[in-house]
C-alpha cells in the first residue's frame, strides 16, 4: 500500500506545472497580442482600435485619484484623464467612480510569466499572432507582468487598466446554472466595453455612444437594475462636437437658472460655431451620488472579491438644431430640459 501510494506521490510530481497552474487560475487576466512583433491589449483589438486607440476628451481630470499608487506604472496621466473624461461622456459620474476603483486596487510588477488563462471567448483568427498574459487580478491587486508592459504603447497600458477596472465592477453570475455554488465575472464582457471606450466610432453619434453606455449599465454590478428617479439633484451636460472632440461641455444643477443657463450655453456656441462646422449633442443626467460597496463570492478557486456599485443614476440624451440666433437656440435647450426634467 505504501509502495502504491509512494508511486502515486511520484507521478505527481512530475506532472508538468502547468497543468497545476491553469487548473488553479487566479482572478481576472488582461491580455495582450502580440502581432508582427507589436503589442496590443486584446480588447483593442477585437474592437478594430489597437491600432488607433480614440481618446474623444482633448483634456480631463484626476482629481481624487491616489497618483502614487500608479507610480510604478509610469503611465501617461494625461491620457489617464482623458480616457476618465470619456468615461463621463458615456455614462456622466462615471470617471469618479472608475477613480475610486483605481484607488481601492494595489498593483505589482512581476518579473515572472503570469498563468495564460483559458480563452473564455476566441472571437478572431489572428494568423501569426500570440495571445500572452499581461496582467491579473486576486481580491484587490492586480499583477503586471513587467516585460509585457514595458511593451505596451502609452494608450495600451491605459486600456490594461481601465480592462481590469471594468472588470471588478461587473455583475457575479453562475459557472453552472444547474449547480450555481461558484461564480465568476464575464471577461468578455470586458472586454467589449474597454474596446467600445477606445473606438472613435462609439463617439460619433449618440446612438453608437448609447451602444456602450447600455452594456455599461446591464453588466455592471448595481444595487438596482432599473433605479427609480428620485433624487432631487439635476445635472444638465451640454456638449458641442466638431472634428471628433467635444470642445464645449457645460454642467448644470438644479438650483441654477434654466433660462440663464440656456442663454449663457447658446452664446458660447454660437461664438465657437461661427468658423467650424460643430453639431450640437444635448445630455441631461438626472443621478445621485454613486458609492462602492465591497463584495466577496466564491469562485472555483476560492473567494474573490468585487464592487457594487450603491446609487441610482439615469441619462437621457437629445440633440438640439434648426435654430437661427440665440433667442431660438435657448428656448429649445430650456424646453428640452423641462421636458427631461423629473415632476
Amino acid at each position: 500500500m505504501i509502495y502504491k501510494m509512494s508511486l502515486l506521490f511520484l507521478s505527481l510530481l512530475m506532472v508538468p506545472n502547468v497543468v497545476f497552474a491553469s487548473t488553479l487560475f487566479i482572478g481576472n487576466g488582461g491580455e495582450v497580442y502580440k502581432i508582427n512583433n507589436q503589442y496590443y491589449v486584446r480588447d483593442l483589438v477585437e474592437a478594430e482600435a489597437h491600432l488607433q486607440p480614440h481618446f474623444n476628451c482633448s483634456v480631463g481630470s484626476l482629481a481624487g485619484l491616489d497618483l502614487d499608487k500608479l507610480n510604478i506604472l509610469e503611465i501617461d496621466s494625461q491620457l489617464l484623464g482623458r480616457k476618465l473624461c470619456d468615461f463621463d461622456t458615456v455614462a456622466p459620474g462615471m470617471g469618479k467612480l472608475i477613480i475610486e476603483t483605481i484607488n481601492f486596487h494595489s498593483w505589482t510588477m512581476v518579473s515572472e510569466e503570469l498563468v495564460l488563462q483559458v480563452d473564455d471567448a476566441p472571437l478572431l483568427t489572428l494568423k501569426q499572432a500570440e495571445r500572452i498574459q499581461a496582467a491579473n487580478r486576486t481580491l484587490f491587486n492586480i499583477r503586471i507582468q513587467k516585460n509585457v508592459w514595458h511593451k505596451l504603447a502609452p494608450a495600451h497600458r491605459i486600456a490594461l487598466i481601465i480592462h481590469e477596472m471594468v472588470f471588478s465592477l461587473l455583475k457575479i453570475s453562475c459557472v453552472n446554472e444547474s449547480l450555481c455554488i461558484h461564480y465568476k465575472q464575464s471577461s468578455r464582457v470586458a472586454r467589449e466595453i474597454t474596446g467600445g471606450l477606445f473606438s472613435a466610432a462609439t463617439y460619433r453619434s449618440l446612438q453608437e455612444l448609447g451602444k456602450v453606455h447600455s452594456l455599461m449599465r446591464l453588466s455592471f454590478n448595481f444595487t438596482k437594475s432599473a433605479p427609480e428617479i428620485t433624487d432631487p439633484v439635476v445635472i444638465v451636460k451640454t456638449t458641442v462636437s466638431g472634428d471628433g472632440h467635444f470642445v464645449l461641455r457645460r454642467q448644470k444643477r438644479a438650483n441654477e437658472d434654466t433660462v440663464s443657463y440656456s442663454h449663457s450655453i447658446c452664446q458660447d456656441f454660437l461664438d465657437i460655431s461661427k468658423p467650424n462646422n460643430l453639431g450640437w449633442i444635448f445630455i441631461l443626467v438626472i443621478r445621485k451620488i454613486w458609492n462602492l460597496v465591497k463584495v466577496s463570492y466564491v469562485a472555483e478557486y476560492g473567494v474573490e472579491y468585487g464592487f457594487v456599485i450603491d446609487g441610482d443614476f439615469f441619462a437621457y440624451g437629445s440633440t438640439i438644431k434648426d435654430f437661427n440666433d440665440i433667442n431660438s437656440c435657448s428656448l429649445q435647450v430650456s424646453r428640452k430640459i423641462i421636458e427631461f426634467s423629473p415632476p
